[in-house]
């Protein structure tokens, strides 16, 4: 079904994207196909779900509802000389699936209470109620004047709202009661789902309201997303129909302290920050989470002392049993000697000897199984920089969040250094994708030991038995050999299932590292510039130094082949010092011949900064070229500035203090935390090409770039675009007071002497 929704739903949505910006009555064709198809998808997977099939049957009528008003609204656009936006009906017609989507979460809610403690959730479910009230009140209801709106507008402006305020606290509601639970993916999308439908909603009010409403315009997209996300989280259910939530423990689903509503500020901070709430609404709804935590605090110690009340009871009951449980200490014992045996000493997990003796139980039993093979990304790193008892400490927090959150029915072990291995019952390419994802998940949490925080990968490998093995031995190489795929693919893919393919490409890397080695950095390594440019006078002012590998055999070799394998055998030191003396060098002549004071950008590899001797060899370089530091700026990812150690802050610092320039590249691809701007004393941002590469299309990158170049503005950083291709983006990047830009549609990388004959020396002439 999943392929049913990537090969016949999105496509279509895709088709109704772009019909709504080209040709709309197409789009009005479109809609109701797709939320018929989508309707009868929710339904026919109803009939899979046993738990709460009510629910989903009420999704797929609302889906139904919303598919008959748009056929009735394209039938009178293009049947008739009417226009549907103008008719009170439709108003109307639409609040059905508003209606049912209320019963729907009403439904589900009331269906779940006995997971909840009632007076916490009855705290929880007012505050959001008074914060969602005070919002819609203050964005909302009071800008209308009811002793002259129509009935039609009432309908369209009061009642549509407060279905989704309702609707809003209904979820959020379930949402910030769930606390630790583990909830299903399936209700993660149907969550989300709800969210981006009220989005939409209150979108369509807001353009409704301001007389700016269009037919097929944004909300309505968002609309369409809204009901591809119920889609998925209807499929996702019928996959795994037992329950939605992890029910493991016996604590109701809101014991404990939640985050969860203090993050509901953030949308009342920033309407404030916007001019859209007052500061009278803002202190309320401040003063009214106050009074719930410390009414919350209350309610969570009476909760915890009837839990430890139970507790004692089972404790009693236990110690009842004292007579039996002493007579069986010896068997305990004799176990314990016996797990030893079979344990890491260092990580308490199942040692390596273990591994092996169970592969072979598995065998005996011929059940299809998996091993999967992990090894921690960058660990190296922490034992040389830190030292092997910081790096023991790290293996052993990993060991345990492994044990903790991991399910029971996975077997893990430790095989040596920072590799660990997993038995998984059953070969599923789902049950491989799942336990992946847990293990990205788990890793993604930061470690912190003492005054240090270190965030790990794990690449992972699998091997499937009877697919790729039949034997022990094999299925332990294989499965070594799909994890080195996935840590030589890096953040791209950090799981590998073994395939044939693997061992060709095995074969061509290590292929590639054997050239590596024997190359002659001189003859074989070339340095290519891509040209940045002022943005009003088009004048090159620097340029990004790349390096390109020439093999007289192989002919060209992608930096994107050669350098993670440089990094993996320990040469990327020495091809960047090549790098940093060529382009030191190089930017030095041109300055001094040409008069000019270009800055020359340079990539820096983490694992460079992470080199106990890079800053010294970084300073004998400037004293051997004697270029002047101000021409030199080096750039790291946003990524490697995210997850840096406070050594390489120190790093930075000295450079620094040389008299170099840093950037920070590939800036707005994710991450949302800008300390690092500051940790780093950043001269410059450089906008991820992603951003740009839509800017001319989609308003709302626009507004992204927009933003990141107005907060460069207020730090006092230059900001450069990379990845412009066309004379729109540049248009544009220049009405937004871009600083720099650099990409295809001004210049491609290219060599010394092709940029010195087309740029340097046509300026020198004028």
């Amino acid at each position: 079904m999943r392929k049913t929704i990537g090969f016949i739903i999105i496509p279509i949505l895709i088709a109704y994207i772009i019909a709504s910006y080209t040709f709309p009555v197409m789009a009005d064709i479109i809609s109701p196909i797709y939320m018929f198809l989508i309707s009868g998808i929710i339904y026919l997977q109803s009939r899979r779900i046993e738990n709460l099939r009510i629910v989903w049957k009420l999704l797929a009528l609302a889906m139904l509802s919303w598919g008959l008003t748009d056929l009735l609204w394209a039938y009178i656009s293009i049947a008739t000389n009417l226009d549907p936006n103008e008719m009170d009906l439709f108003m109307y017609l639409y609040l059905i699936t508003d209606i049912l989507l209320l019963i729907n979460a009403a439904i589900y809610f009331v269906k779940n209470l006995d997971k909840w403690n009632r007076l916490q959730l009855l705290l929880d479910a007012t505050v959001i109620m008074i914060i969602s009230f005070a919002l819609g009140s203050a964005l909302f209801f009071s800008k209308i004047d009811f002793s002259e709106i129509l009935l039609a507008d009432f309908v369209g402006t009061v009642v549509y709202l407060s279905l989704d305020i309702l609707i809003l606290i209904i979820i959020v509601t379930m949402v910030a009661s769930s606390r630790y639970k583990k909830i299903k993916i399936a209700i993660k999308y149907t969550t989300v789902a709800y969210i981006v439908y009220v989005l939409a909603d209150l979108f369509y009010i807001d353009s409704y309201y301001s007389m700016t409403y269009v037919p097929n315009s944004i909300s309505d997209i968002i609309f369409m997303i809204a009901f591809l996300l119920f889609t998925l989280s209807a499929v996702t259910a019928a996959s795994d129909p037992v329950d939605y939530y992890d029910n493991s423990e016996t604590t109701p689903n809101n014991f404990g302290k939640s985050k969860i509503l203090w993050w509901v500020l953030i949308a009342p901070v920033g309407l404030y920050l916007m001019g859209r709430l007052s500061i009278g609404h803002l202190t309320a709804i401040l003063f009214t989470l106050v009074i719930y935590q410390v009414m919350s605090h209350y309610v969570q110690k009476l909760l915890m002392t009837e839990i430890l009340y139970i507790k004692e009871h089972e404790i009693k009951m236990a110690l009842e049993k004292t007579i039996t449980e002493r007579t069986k200490e010896l068997l305990i014992s004799q176990k314990e000697l016996e797990k030893r045996a079979i344990t890491d000493s260092l990580t308490h997990l199942y040692n390596r000897d273990y591994f092996i003796e169970s592969l072979n139980n598995r065998l005996k039993d011929k059940k299809p199984f998996s091993v999967a093979y992990l090894d921690l990304d960058r660990f190296k790193i922490i034992n040389d920089l830190h030292g092997h008892p910081m790096g023991d400490l790290v293996l052993i927090e990993v060991s345990k969040r492994f044990s903790k959150q991991l399910t029971t029915d996975y077997d893990i072990f430790r095989v040596g250094g920072d590799e660990f291995a997993i038995i998984i019952p059953g070969n599923k390419a789902k049950d491989l994708e799942e336990i992946s994802q847990r293990i990205i998940e788990i890793m993604k949490v930061p470690i912190a030991i003492d005054v240090f925080q270190f965030t790990i990968d794990a690449s992972i490998g699998f091997a499937r038995y009877p697919n790729d093995a039949l034997t022990v031995s094999d299925l332990v190489k294989n499965a070594d050999i799909a994890m080195y795929h996935a840590k030589a693919n890096g953040a791209m893919t950090k799981h590998v299932v073994f395939s044939s393919d693997l061992i060709e490409q095995l074969e061509r890397r290590n292929h590639i590292e054997i050239l590596l080695k024997n190359a002659d950095f001189k003859t074989d390594f070339e340095l290519y510039y891509q040209p940045q440019f002022d943005s009003n006078s088009l004048e090159i002012i620097g340029m990004e130094a790349l390096i390109r590998w020439f093999h007289t055999e192989e002919g060209f070799i992608s930096p994107a082949e050669f350098i993670p394998i440089a990094e993996e055998v320990g040469l990327i030191l020495a091809i960047n010092e090549f790098v940093f003396a060529e382009a030191m060098l190089q930017i030095k002549r041109w300055n001094a011949f040409y008069n000019k004071d270009m800055v020359m950008s340079v990539n820096l590899s983490p694992l460079t900064l992470n080199s106990v001797d890079f800053y010294l060899n970084l300073k004998d370089l400037l004293e051997i070229t004697g270029v002047n530091p101000g021409y030199l700026e080096f750039e790291i990812t946003e990524h490697s500035a995210m997850n840096s150690s406070n050594i390489m802050e120190d790093v930075f610092r000295q450079i620094k203090a040389l008299g170099f320039y840093i950037s920070i590249d590939d800036f707005g691809t994710g991450y949302s935390s800008l300390s690092y701007l500051k940790r780093f004393n950043v001269d410059t941002l450089k906008i991820a090409k992603e951003l740009i590469a839509n800017i001319e299309l989609h308003e709302d990158e626009m507004q992204i770039v927009k933003a990141i170049i107005k907060m460069s503005e207020a730090l006092g950083l230059k900001i450069i675009a990379e990845g412009v291709e066309t004379k729109e983006q540049l248009d544009i990047l220049n009405d937004l007071n871009c600083h720099v830009i650099q990409g295809y549609y001004l210049a491609k990388p290219m060599t010394a002497d092709a940029l010195e004959e087309q740029f340097l020396k046509k300026d020198s002439k004028k």
